[in-house]
């Protein structure tokens, strides 16, 4: 572990290129980020305006699912829906994995990517990670597992 900026980041905390924050890691800078706007008081009158209502997380109305499992060919459906107080069509979906091999997906980032197409370069064993976010920079996740036989 390492502790460079006031917290201890893991190496579950990097991704695989070793340069940038995995899922978990951007969620821990993102709530260690929140956390001082909401609790510095020189950072509070900056971000928090008095007497605003306080957004909340959204929520996973929906698990990350896939249409097939194990996948027996080159690609598969992924989806997910999340709920938010600030309405789902504002929400993210942010979309990561862990596998023997590169993947692609359809769509990434934008409200659309709730449903997207993963595309398998290689057989193996898949973890899928999806990020939904708000508006407020708030965050949930779900995952799933996915065999791929033979792409």
């Amino acid at each position: 572990p390492r502790d460079y900026d006031g917290f201890i980041w893991t190496r579950a905390d990097i991704a695989e290129d070793g340069l940038h924050p995995s899922l978990s890691g951007l969620t821990k800078y993102a709530t260690m980020l929140l956390h001082q706007m909401f609790t510095d008081p020189t950072a509070t009158p900056w971000f928090v305006k008095p007497g605003a209502p306080t957004n909340q997380p959204p929520v996973i109305a929906k698990a990350a699912s896939v249409a097939a499992n194990p996948v027996s060919g080159m690609t598969t459906e992924l989806s997910v829906l999340g709920a938010d107080d600030g309405g789902e069509s504002n929400l993210i979906y942010t979309w990561s994995y862990s596998g023997p091999a590169d993947v692609t997906f359809s769509v990434n980032g934008p409200n659309r990517a709730k449903n997207t197409t993963v595309t398998f370069q290689s057989a193996g064993r898949y973890t899928f990670h999806v990020m939904i976010g708000d508006a407020g920079g708030l965050t949930a996740t779900s995952s799933i597992a996915v065999t791929v036989l033979r792409p």
